[in-house]
């Protein structure tokens, strides 16, 4: 007997999987957590209810895996979108010590393939939040991204990835070096090399 096995209705997609495999010969697994005893005991009607049980018990666990994979990424879109709006709040509220503008001076980028003299870096950060900086090279043919983060007054991070992920270089200074410009080496042998200094700045 010749089996097709095309449905173009996903709703029926692990339905029709287990029945075209249990009616072809390729299933080696039995279905309902059975041992091989208990799969041989059954009568070959009791194993094809038994096949199309566990279908649906695969297709319902699937449609929960994607229903909460939805609420996940609406939950994160809620939480970008608040934090977008906290973010811009703070940039129209923010006084002295909230904000720092930084510069990267002396730079060598790692563009993939090779290591270039980068167009002008510098960025503007307020306290507590990440921010993405852009970078490309003389001629705009080629960018990258590293990841920026001004916190607990004193501190800026400079990372590879997001979250902290990746190489990462931290300038600590105190409130007075900031106010006239703190300096630090940064070697990240992956991504960026050059001296990164900081200073307050107003809104």
């Amino acid at each position: 007997m010749k089996v097709t096995c095309e449905n173009k209705n996903t709703g029926f997609s692990f339905f029709v999987a287990a029945v075209c495999l249990f009616l072809s010969g390729c299933v080696t697994a039995y279905p309902l957590g059975m041992s091989e005893a208990e799969w041989n005991a059954l009568s070959q009607q009791q194993q094809f209810e038994a096949r199309m049980k566990q279908a649906e018990l695969d297709e319902k666990a699937e449609r929960r895996r994607a229903a909460e994979a939805k609420r996940r990424e609406a939950a994160e879109r809620r939480t970008e979108i608040a934090r977008k709006r906290e973010r811009a709040d703070r940039f129209r509220r923010g006084e002295y010590g909230d904000f720092v503008w930084c510069e990267i001076t002396d730079a060598k980028v790692d563009f993939r393939p090779g290591w270039y003299t980068p167009s002008p870096i510098t960025f503007k950060l307020v306290e507590d939040f990440e921010e993405e900086i852009r970078i490309t090279d003389r001629l705009g043919k080629n960018a990258t991204s590293i990841w920026a983060e001004f916190y607990d007054r004193g501190y800026v991070r400079i990372c590879q990835r997001s979250n902290a992920r990746g190489q990462c270089r931290t300038l600590k200074a105190s409130g007075r070096e900031l106010k006239d410009g703190a300096s630090r080496d940064i070697n990240m042998s992956e991504i960026l090399r050059g001296t990164l200094t900081c200073r307050y700045t107003g809104r």
